[in-house]
């Protein structure tokens, strides 16, 4: 920032080509030898410790670098973050606003002292499909949905038993599906809302709840392997982490405050509708927790939280009887996607 404002444009410019090349250089070469060393060791011993070597060197090597330095974030935890998962099994579920949401949690993770390299990552298909970044992601083993649940359905139910939680002890999901911050993303959630007489939000966006609640009915079908979800929500302070600026390694501080909710597998329903329901009426509790932190920079403590809780379930009977209906076929999403 000094030198832009001291320096001529003519000088600035081949400095923050050459900081962008460097930044491409390094985390697509690091990839690259990655990919090569994996497949290597993948096709000599198929065995989980080598996909956890994967993510160990990706996650807790590549992502804390990029993060720490180049992004240069500042981690504030609240809630429940006294009772995060260090050596037990859970399902984590967060909001989705920024492209960096994922390298965020890993920061996060690592710096609350949780083993990054025991995780695994739900995304959409398209993502496997980014050079590298979605090559990687491939290549230690997470699990891709393509939106089609005729396909998806298998598709979880093998994942979950070919890896059984062997040396892996955390899944991660965005149940929105992709960014809130997107405007039309935003603008199709809302819609979607008001066609099925659901309340509509402003700061989240409706969840997809049939990929959700079929891994929670997984693991309560198969007790002792996971007993608690984590309701992650994600805010950023000053309007997140300017992509830009990351690539050439100019960001200034990013205040990430992230609050943890955990909350008792066996609590939180049994059939489909009632894990649904319960995914759902969460959403619009962070969509109120999101206006609170845009208007102040901070999360509510407990008691508001409460107080925002029980709202949330005054409105929801005001509404439809049971929203069920509307997000059984996993459906917030646009025409191009349907």
């Amino acid at each position: 920032r000094e030198l832009r404002s001291m320096a001529p444009v003519w000088l600035v410019a081949p400095i923050f080509a050459i900081s962008l090349l460097s930044f491409i250089f390094a985390y697509y070469a690091t990839c690259f030898i990655l990919l090569i060393t994996g497949r290597i060791l993948l096709f000599a011993n198929e065995q989980t410790y080598w996909r956890k070597w994967i993510h160990y060197c990706y996650t807790q090597r590549v992502w804390m670098v990029l993060l720490s330095y180049w992004a240069r974030i500042k981690v504030t935890y609240v809630g429940d973050a006294d009772k995060l998962p260090h050596r037990e099994a859970a399902l984590m579920i967060s909001n989705h606003q920024d492209d960096l949401d994922f390298g965020v949690l890993i920061y996060a993770y690592i710096f609350s002292g949780i083993r990054s390299a025991e995780t695994k990552w739900v995304a959409k298909k398209l993502v496997a499909q980014i050079p590298f970044f979605g090559w990687v992601h491939a290549l230690m083993g997470d699990l891709f949905l393509a939106r089609r649940w005729e396909e998806d359905g298998p598709n979880i139910h093998s994942w979950l038993s070919k890896f059984g939680f062997r040396g892996f002890k955390r899944i991660v999901i965005f149940p929105e599906g992709t960014r809130s911050r997107d405007p039309k993303k935003l603008k199709d959630s809302q819609d979607f809302a008001r066609k099925q007489g659901l309340p509509v939000l402003d700061n989240v966006l409706y969840p997809r709840t049939k990929g959700f609640s079929t891994i929670v009915q997984y693991f309560q079908q198969h007790p002792g392997t996971v007993d608690y979800v984590y309701d992650i929500t994600l805010g950023y302070g000053g309007g997140g982490i300017d992509l830009t600026k990351f690539f050439l390694g100019t960001s200034v501080r990013t205040d990430v405050h992230i609050h943890y909710s955990r909350h008792a597998m066996k609590d939180i329903g049994k059939t489909e509708q009632e894990v649904s329901d319960w995914c759902t009426m969460r959403y619009q509790l962070k969509d109120r927790m999101m206006a609170y932190f845009n208007e102040h920079g901070n999360f509510p403590d407990a008691k508001t939280e409460a107080r925002m809780l029980q709202d949330v379930k005054e409105m929801r009977a005001k509404y439809v009887p049971s929203t069920q209906p509307a997000l059984e076929n996993n459906k917030p999403q646009t025409k191009k996607e349907k």
